[in-house]
């Protein structure tokens, strides 16, 4: 009942200020989560993923969008290619963005992105025109300095390459495209923030032990760049303001219920700075 008052208010009553309020003050898309006030924001969020994107077991955002709904808030997420390029995802979500009427119906979204979702969205907003309908954008985890992980490994393509010319064929646009050096040279260089569009980053970081899945890549980063959540380094995630800092690794951050308690408070951030 909250969802659907929420949504019909949201389409239907932005014009009348006194239906408005009556109905902010009935629920305003707010819950009391653990004590502290949850909030939804002005304008429908729309979930970015990173690379791999969602399988038909092992969706990548979990039960984060259904939860989100459950509480009032208004939420896109959709699938672009697993391992494409930056502007090959950015164009398919422009287009799902276009197919779905989003902006028609609600003029602003609010975009968050993880990992490789995040430079989807900065290309979006900066590249095909969506500073004109993007409020906010929130990058979680996101390589905006690139990682030195996939340097390493691009590094040994790169040297076996001449051996198997095919080799290279046969690696993901991703992987290139999260290198240091293409985010030093090309990206950041041409991929401009624009005034109109808040950005925001949400920093994720884990110590490992000999047992976690991420720990040969987290030592490895450590001594290229410092503390990181497993692929991605604390300093590479800064971009914007930054919000909060989660002790979860890469995964963690979208999988559990850890996450799914990040992205409640990520919301109601965005919602208290309207």
């Amino acid at each position: 009942m909250l969802r659907s008052t929420c949504r019909l208010y949201k389409l239907k009553i932005n014009n009348n200020e006194i239906f408005k309020r009556l109905i902010e003050a009935v629920c305003s898309c707010k819950y009391s989560i653990n004590g502290s006030e949850f909030k939804c924001t002005k304008y429908p969020l729309v979930l970015v993923h990173g690379i791999g994107g969602s399988k038909p077991l092992f969706p990548y955002f979990s039960t984060i969008r259904k939860d989100l709904e459950k509480k009032g808030c208004i939420v896109y997420q959709f699938n672009v290619s697993r391992y494409g390029s930056i502007e090959e995802r950015a164009l398919e979500l422009k287009e799902h963005i276009k197919e779905n009427k989003i902006i028609e119906k609600y003029s602003k979204i609010n975009l968050i992105g993880h990992s490789m979702g995040g430079l989807d969205s900065r290309y979006y907003i900066s590249k095909l025109d969506g500073y004109q309908s993007v409020s906010s954008l929130t990058t979680i985890a996101t390589p905006h300095l690139g990682s030195s992980w996939s340097d390493y490994w691009i590094s040994h393509v790169d040297y076996i390459k001449p051996l198997m010319p095919s080799l290279s064929n046969m690696v993901p646009k991703a992987y290139y495209n999260v290198t240091t050096t293409f985010m030093k040279n090309e990206f950041n260089k041409n991929v401009l923030d624009h005034d109109n569009v808040d950005y925001y980053s949400v920093l994720g970081y884990k110590n490992f032990n000999v047992y976690d899945i991420f720990y040969l890549s987290s030592k490895y980063i450590n001594k290229q760049e410092g503390i990181n959540d497993g692929l991605v380094s604390i300093e590479s995630q800064k971009w914007g303001k930054v919000i909060e800092e989660v002790e979860l690794n890469h995964f963690e951050q979208h999988l559990t219920s850890e996450g799914r308690k990040l992205f409640d408070r990520i919301v109601t951030k965005l919602a208290n700075n309207g």
